[in-house]
């Protein structure tokens, strides 16, 4: 039970949460399609990818984390490097498996998602925009895996893509900035101003779009997903790291009300109540186990 908590520790398993989302929106960017086993296997293939990304994250930063973070699987040595390594290569190589089944565009995403992400680990991350801008791009390239399954068609759905890519890629550069010196107090306010505009940008889209389509519940997904920024950034203090790491862990949750928001945009309404409903085991996982 110690060893499985520990590995869970590892993965950041409340922000798995936030994956199949990204997934279905691509997903669903070709109207009138329904869900099929392709789907799954999409969102295996990027729950692999993550975790991949994630353990990588965390043995390239053992050193520093043995002195910041020592009591995290790794520096605690609750789980081994040898262990992290081997764990690392079989997500590897059961993603890109899964991928090559699926299609050469497929394959394609998920070749390039795993160079970004072996690239953010190894060298962008040390340095605070490159770093925050790669991670932007593992998320719009997530996205971009789950339309993948449709890049056969010809259509001009896709451009329904330019905006949820804009607004994650926008939102997910402000997190990772601010995320970048979590452990510190900060002396700016890094990656927040990117994280407020376009928070309310797309919750103003949102609520436009709901009363103009009739659809209220849309414009109601939207007043939440600002008021809850609003909110957590009332509350934000840039003088505690403890707050910071909080607050990271908040704002990634927020990805979920946005992907059901997109989903609702493109007419998977069902696929947005299950998203939804995903906060409900994220909210309780993140009281046992931290987000950032």
């Amino acid at each position: 039970k110690s060893k499985l908590i520990s590995w869970l520790q590892l993965i950041r398993v409340p922000n798995l949460f936030t994956v199949p989302g990204d997934i279905l929106i691509g997903y669903f960017v070709i109207l009138d399609v329904s869900l099929s086993y392709k789907t799954f296997l999409l969102i295996i293939i990027s729950l692999c990818l993550y975790s991949f990304g994630i353990i990588l994250n965390d043995i390239c930063d053992i050193h520093i984390d043995k002195i910041e973070r020592p009591n995290r699987p790794l520096p605690s040595e609750k789980i081994s490097l040898k262990s992290a390594y081997f764990a690392t290569i079989i997500l590897a190589i059961c993603a890109i498996s899964i991928a090559c089944f699926l299609s050469e565009i497929t394959l394609f995403v998920s070749i390039l998602l795993l160079i970004v992400i072996i690239l953010y680990n190894t060298i962008l991350k040390k340095y605070n925009n490159l770093g925050a801008f790669s991670l932007a791009i593992c998320r719009i390239l997530n996205i971009i895996l789950g339309a993948s399954a449709h890049f056969a068609y010809s259509d001009e759905s896709y451009l329904l893509l330019f905006l949820p890519i804009l607004f994650i890629g926008t939102y997910i550069l402000g997190v990772a900035k601010l995320a970048h010196n979590e452990t510190e107090v900060l002396k700016k306010r890094n990656g927040i101003g990117l994280i407020i505009v376009s928070s309310l940008l797309w919750s103003y889209f949102l609520i436009l779009g709901g009363f103009l389509r009739s659809e209220f519940h849309l414009s109601l997904l939207g007043l939440i997903f600002g008021m809850l920024v609003i909110i957590y950034f009332k509350k934000f203090d840039i003088r505690n790291p403890l707050k910071t790491q909080k607050l990271i862990g908040k704002l990634i949750g927020l990805l979920i009300i946005f992907q059901a928001s997109c989903l609702v945009l493109f007419n998977a309404n069902i696929c947005a109540v299950l998203i939804l409903l995903l906060i409900i085991p994220m909210q309780t996982i993140q009281k046992h186990f931290y987000s950032s």
